[in-house]
């Protein structure tokens, strides 16, 4: 991914994981689908393959649906440091 379109992309996939409901995640994660993946296809594979996992956060209330992404972002950046 070029680094003039990371920061669009990760906005783009904050309206996904932000989204008040599951219903709202699917339709913006369909949009950003159309947006992206003809230039990165790969970047999105993952979230589209593994949604029904990652939906599952939404069954969760808004706060505790920020711990988890706040975690989970905050394990990435450990795991990418240890390597």
């Amino acid at each position: 991914m070029s680094w003039k379109d990371r920061k669009a992309f990760a906005r783009d996939l904050r309206t996904i994981y932000q989204a008040p409901t599951r219903e709202a995640a699917e339709s913006r994660l369909l949009e950003v689908s159309e947006q992206w993946s003809s230039s990165y296809p790969v970047a999105l594979r993952g979230w589209e393959t593994h949604w029904e996992d990652l939906a599952t956060m939404f069954e969760y209330g808004p706060e505790i649906r920020r711990l988890i992404y706040t975690t989970n972002t905050i394990e990435g950046i450990t795991g990418s440091c240890a390597r």
